[in-house]
């Protein structure tokens, strides 16, 4: 009895207390959906080095930084949200096979994903229907473009199913061991012979065959997103926690002041890996206190379900809007600024459309 009202009491002030990490990736879903709509409706190559000192280096500049802290970000989210969801779970059976369920539908979203870019973006000369190509997409040996963030989640949710007692008590470690183990898998980006990595392989520590967010690279930020919740009261206003996270996205500023370019994204460098430490940080301290904020008008309630509705259901946006955006590209031609903010407002409001009108199942 007592330990099944300890359960209900934690769920019910789990559900209550992670909206702010909702709006968190409803922030970060419309940088990424703005992002790819850049790269398949606007004409323009946002290149730093081809577009510094014109008209279009904003443009440019901010599609550098969704870049940056998508991935990241969200790997944040996943880390806060693994730590007080499912590792405070009494029932570890059921959450286990709940992990591995999610990692079986991320993968069934990586197949959707992976043979829609494949079919539309590069049909015919590039890419053609035959056994060989389909299985070699089944098996992971062949990894698309804009689908390596499903299938990175699904390599880490495979990890976390397999390796659950390790992840379940990684966050119990103290401050400074988590900072080390950091600091180690960044230094990593050095070290990986990337040339030599095949595709399985690359899903954890990254290739130069193909476009991939490898898992243990970015592993901090999940790491990072484990530790404010365990520490959540302590980290908001601790200025040694923020000047180290500082101390990376400078170092990331002051290589593109110094060579005018980006680091490395695919496979990610040292510098590319840190740069989004910070406005990780931001993202969270704004989102925590916006939480508290909206909460208390009443006037904008339609604005704060409308932002949780977004950020809990990132998934279906990322797959529907992969699908629109490559049938576009295979279809039409690219377009101006304006057009593509357009596209960007359908990329948003059709998929909600489409959210609101579903209607769960229903039996007698």
């Amino acid at each position: 009895m007592e330990r099944e009202l300890k359960r209900n009491i934690s769920t019910i002030y789990m559900r209550q207390n992670v909206d702010y990490i909702s709006y968190m990736k409803c922030i970060l879903l419309l940088g990424m959906l703005f992002g790819h709509v850049l790269v398949f409706v606007y004409e323009k190559d946002l290149d730093l080095v081809t577009h510094r000192g014109t008209k279009y280096f904003i443009i440019a500049i901010l599609a550098e930084y969704f870049h940056l802290i998508t991935f990241s970000g969200y790997f944040f989210c996943f880390g806060y949200l693994c730590n007080l969801v499912y590792f405070n779970s009494e029932d570890l059976k059921k959450t286990r096979n709940k992990i591995l369920n999610s990692s079986w539908r991320m993968l069934v979203g990586f197949y959707i994903s992976a043979f829609s870019f494949k079919i539309l973006v590069y049909p015919g000369i590039n890419w053609e229907i035959s056994q060989e190509n389909i299985i070699n997409i089944l098996i992971l040996k062949d990894i698309p473009g804009f689908s390596e963030f499903l299938i990175s989640y699904f390599a880490l949710m495979i990890l976390i199913y397999l390796f659950f007692p390790i992840f379940k008590n990684i966050f119990g470690i103290r401050g400074i061991f988590l900072l080390l183990l950091s600091l180690f898998l960044f230094v990593l980006s050095y070290i990986v012979p990337y040339d030599k990595i095949d595709s399985r392989l690359g899903l954890y520590i990254g290739s130069t065959k193909f476009s991939s967010f490898p898992v243990l690279l970015y592993f901090p930020y999940y790491l990072l997103g484990g530790y404010f919740s365990q520490n959540k009261k302590n980290i908001l206003n601790n200025r040694w926690l923020v000047s180290l996270l500082a101390l990376g996205t400078i170092i990331y500023l002051n290589y593109i002041y110094i060579y005018g370019i980006s680091p490395s994204r695919f496979p990610p460098s040292f510098i590319w890996l840190i740069g989004g430490l910070l406005f990780v940080y931001i993202y969270f301290f704004i989102c925590f206190y916006f939480d508290k904020w909206i909460s208390k008008i009443n006037c904008l309630k339609r604005l704060s379900n409308f932002m949780i509705e977004l950020g809990q259901n990132t998934f279906y946006y990322l797959i529907l809007s992969n699908i629109f955006l490559f049938a576009y590209g295979r279809i039409f031609s690219k377009q101006g600024l304006t057009f593509t903010l357009i596209i960007f407002l359908i990329i948003i409001l059709v998929p909600y459309y489409l959210l609101k009108i579903a209607r769960p199942l229903k039996r007698n």
